[in-house]
């Protein structure tokens, strides 16, 4: 039999997941997917074999093939001098061709690797390769209520990009938020449970696949308004009010911390010099009109951030179709570096009314993305607010002037009168979810 030669040049990746949770595969171990077209050749199966010094004995793995593709999965340990011989067997059992090399692997990127197997008699050579695996999950929920039900699809790919038509498991990082079933090779229906954040994760050969999970603490039965993921201005529904605040006041930027929608959010800028009472920008959106609105976004300010000396430093702001006045704010109040709170306040034709917080009063953390939500409901005389899934303050008994929520806005003024920025300080924002009673 001929030895055989193989030529080097492909991905041995190890799917970096996140530190928590089920969708590690054990420290110092690679997950590779093997891929070799055979049509052609009398091959029916491809034998690896992986040895080293420090590995034993051999790990063996047979590599089946379906419609003139071999794809397979071989999970080994990290290491040096890791020998990968591979052998091919026609129908009845003879070996038809073989190759092999040696190569380091690293629990993470390791180069691209194509091994020639050469033929013993006769055919033509295969070239298998050998790469990473990922998975992804679509799409990401994000405005679900308890009781409903959305499907996830997962994808996996291997290391060329071609679809792997194998199953996923599915889990969840919390349960008692959403819990997740299997309806199909690669599909699985969520069923929200109880606001708050999680991860549904798809797995397939020790990689996962992650989508987050955001049950919100709007009313059941509440119609969508709006759902923006920030990766543009003046789109999605939302308007810019001053047409030179682009740019300079706001921006779109990229963020990989964005917890919901990376890497686009918005940034508004507030340069040394930004005087008391202004805003960057403002974003705003307008709608027929809902007796009801409940709003949740992720929301960021920069660390440090200077406090206006009014404790007033706006975040987003509500209107609705009182022909007075009717203005209804959610802010972070404090002023100097803190410690900053929640505060929502109501400017109708009434004296304005400063709700405070009475349910956790635990402070805003800087420089760290919140997920902030609101519920107005002039139907019962209620306010609601949460930081975090927290609730952070409830009243009874609120006045409201109008009949109609029918504008939102993200207005993050700064301040009241007097005062100005000696610091350069910034906000960002990550997907708004907007909901309204029938």
């Amino acid at each position: 039999m001929r030895r055989a030669s193989a030529a080097i040049a492909l991905l041995l990746a190890l799917n970096a997941c996140q530190e928590s949770g089920p969708t590690a595969p054990p420290e110092g171990v690679a997950t590779l997917v093997v891929r070799a077209a055979v049509s052609g050749t009398a091959i029916a199966t491809i034998v690896v074999a992986v040895t080293a010094p420090d590995i034993a004995a051999a790990l063996v793995f047979d590599i089946p093939i379906t419609n003139g593709v071999a794809t397979g999965v071989l999970t080994v340990p990290a290491g040096s001098a890791r020998t990968i011989a591979m052998s091919a067997y026609d129908a009845g059992g003879v070996e038809t061709h073989s190759g092999s090399a040696t190569v380091n692997i690293q629990p993470a990127t390791n180069p691209t690797l194509s091994i020639v197997l050469t033929p013993l008699a006769g055919s033509v050579p295969v070239t298998v390769t050998l790469g990473s695996i990922t998975v992804t999950v679509a799409p990401a929920l994000t405005g679900l209520t308890a009781g409903d039900t959305a499907t996830l699809t997962a994808t996996i790919l291997d290391s060329v990009g071609g679809p792997i038509a194998d199953s996923v498991t599915w889990a969840t990082l919390s349960p008692s938020h959403a819990t997740v079933v299997s309806t199909g090779p690669r599909t699985g229906r969520v069923t929200a449970r109880s606001p708050g954040q999680t991860v549904v994760v798809a797995m397939y050969a020790g990689v996962a696949g992650p989508a987050s999970i955001i049950v919100t603490n709007a009313p059941t039965g509440w119609g969508v308004i709006n759902d923006y993921d920030m990766h543009a201005i003046n789109d999605g529904g939302w308007n810019n009010a001053y047409a030179s605040d682009i740019d300079t006041g706001i921006s779109v930027i990229s963020d990989a911390t964005a917890p919901l929608s990376p890497p686009a959010v918005w940034q508004f800028s507030y340069p040394i010099g930004t005087g008391g009472g202004t805003a960057p920008a403002t974003e705003y959106l307008t709608w027929a009109g809902s007796t009801d609105v409940y709003f949740g976004f992720w929301w960021k300010a920069s660390n440090p951030w200077q406090g206006h000396s009014s404790d007033v430093n706006k975040i987003v702001e509500f209107f609705d179709n009182n022909a007075f006045f009717g203005s209804y704010f959610y802010k972070m109040v404090g002023s100097g570096s803190g410690p900053f709170r929640t505060q929502v306040t109501i400017e109708s034709d009434v004296p304005t009314i400063n709700y405070n917080e009475n349910q956790d009063q635990t402070p805003i953390t800087l420089g760290v993305w919140h997920f902030c939500e609101i519920v107005f409901q002039r139907s019962n005389g209620t306010v609601r607010w949460w930081l975090d899934g927290k609730l952070k303050g409830s009243y009874s008994g609120v006045h409201y002037g109008g009949t109609q929520f029918v504008q939102a806005e993200v207005y993050p003024g700064w301040g009241g009168t007097d005062d100005t920025k000696t610091e350069n300080d910034f906000y960002w924002f990550d997907h708004v979810h907007i909901a309204g009673s029938p």
